[in-house]
């Protein structure tokens, strides 16, 4: 019998192959360039012995239609982006910019203080800071978006 970790590298592959499974499943017109792909941010993660800071890539949003949750070591980030305008008249030879909610969880690579977070949006990039700890509390807390 496999035993798995809680947070383990194990269920950051699960999520991703997840993430990979419902973009293939969505369906989509049937046109030559169109990509079905869902919302997924471009993400980093820096750690340091104090401080991991996440940053995550949402050009077109406003830091109002952002949620930000920490629970335990996962962080949560959920929104809406808009539908950029699409002429009725054009005919696409590629789509890729796509409007919609979307949601991105990841693993922290440690445990962190969800209520010393600071969450800042500018210039299309979210950046959270979050203060590690040496033991965490397992509670979910939501953490509010300063706008720049």
């Amino acid at each position: 019998m496999f035993r798995r970790q809680p947070d383990s590298e194990l269920d950051h592959l699960h999520d991703h192959i997840e993430r990979i499974w419902e973009r293939l499943t969505q369906g989509g017109p049937a046109a030559s360039g169109y990509c079905p792909a869902g919302i997924e941010p471009p993400t980093d993660v820096l750690v340091s012995d104090e401080v991991i800071v996440v940053r995550m890539e949402l050009a077109g949003l406003r830091g109002s239609e952002l949620d930000v949750e920490v629970e335990g070591t996962r962080l949560t980030v959920r929104g809406t982006k808009q539908e950029p305008p699409r002429p009725a008249s054009a005919q696409y030879a590629q789509m890729e910019i796509m409007g919609g909610a979307f949601e991105r969880s990841i693993t922290l690579p440690a445990q962190v203080n969800a209520e010393g977070a600071s969450v800042d949006y500018a210039n299309g990039y979210l950046e959270i800071r979050l203060p590690r700890v040496a033991r965490m509390n397992g509670r979910s807390v939501r953490v509010p978006v300063h706008r720049g």
